[in-house]
């Protein structure tokens, strides 16, 4: 199968995303099972303004489906909300990042800023004949903010290389009883704060912030 993903946001992870990985891996994973998966993003860096560049390359995006073929277009969060339930193409709607929950954390010009982009992503997500999500959580803040139907929506869970990580528990002597040390990298901004405490909250009685962080 010929599969599209359409991503406009950051493309390495070493600029700072996590989304980069996550995308990233499901392409390599499609790939290992016989898919053939192109990543269509923004070229170049102008306009130097991501937000902006995003909302351009959108735009832009009818015009350059229209000259190529595949059999499955895949958009990430406000990405192909113009192309969504558009085009003759299979089409899904990959929301990793409810935008609409993210920007109760935000203040000033970024909650200004994540609003106009929940607009977009809540147009790919109403437009798009299935969308998926990577956990429940999610699932009901699609539903709550952005009136899709539960019935729409499908859990395709981030994966996570096992192999490796069995790999890596033995080289360290495995898991200790009397508990375990849980690392997160990730960009330090209030939003991420509030994911990161809530996703842990269950599996740790200790938290640690250091407020100059975030």
């Amino acid at each position: 199968m010929r599969i599209a993903f359409l991503d406009s946001w950051l493309q390495q992870v070493v600029d700072g995303s996590g989304t980069a990985a996550a995308i990233g891996g499901l392409g390599r994973a499609l790939h290992a099972a016989g898919h053939r998966v192109t990543r269509i993003a923004p070229t170049g860096t102008w306009p130097a303004n991501l937000t902006t560049r995003r909302i351009g390359f959108n735009l832009y995006l009818p015009a350059l489906l229209r000259a190529l073929e595949y059999d499955l277009v895949v958009g990430f969060d406000i990405d192909g909300f113009r192309v969504a339930g558009r085009s003759a193409t299979a089409y899904v709607c990959s929301v990793k990042g409810v935008i609409a929950e993210e920007l109760q954390h935000e203040h000033g010009a970024v909650r200004r800023m994540l609003w106009s982009l929940s607009r977009m992503e809540r147009l790919n997500a109403r437009r798009a004949p299935l969308v998926i999500t990577t956990s429940d959580y999610c699932r009901q803040a699609i539903t709550r903010h952005y009136g899709v139907p539960g019935a729409k929506i499908r859990l395709v869970p981030e994966g996570i290389d096992l192999p490796r990580w069995q790999r890596l528990l033995a080289a360290g002597g495995g898991p200790q009883p009397d508990g375990c040390t849980i690392l997160c990298v990730a960009r330090q901004y209030p939003r991420n704060r509030s994911r990161i405490c809530c996703g842990l909250l269950p599996f740790c009685t200790t938290s640690i912030s250091r407020p100059g962080w975030w």
